[in-house]
């Protein structure tokens, strides 16, 4: 399914956290949106500390759809960029934004 982008609008999947990704991308083709602003959040993304969840069937989608992804908005949890430098919570902290920026990657943001 091909859409026809035709406005500079970005779409934001942050409103469709109750609803699959999938009713999300056709949203953003039915508003013919040219790029999109992925929030990083549960169910549509997964992201730790440690890794990130696949991320194919996503990929998959805006390709399809023909939509790219012009930037990712981390949700911060219970992580803190002002925690002690020496504490675990910023060394967590850390790994997570790092999980994050390897996830942009991979979507190519």
């Amino acid at each position: 399914m091909r859409c026809q982008n035709t406005n500079l609008l970005l779409g934001n999947n942050a409103q469709f956290v109750r609803r699959p990704f999938g009713d999300f991308v056709s949203a953003a083709c039915a508003a013919h949106v040219q790029a999109v602003e992925l929030t990083l959040q549960t169910p549509h993304f997964y992201v730790d500390s440690t890794k990130f969840h696949a991320v194919e069937q996503q990929k998959q989608l805006l390709s399809e759809a023909d939509i790219a992804v012009a930037s990712v908005h981390p949700l911060p949890y219970r992580y803190s960029i002002c925690a002690g430098l020496d504490s675990i919570q910023h060394k967590k902290t850390v790994e997570y934004y790092q999980q994050c920026i390897l996830l942009a990657k991979e979507l190519k943001a």
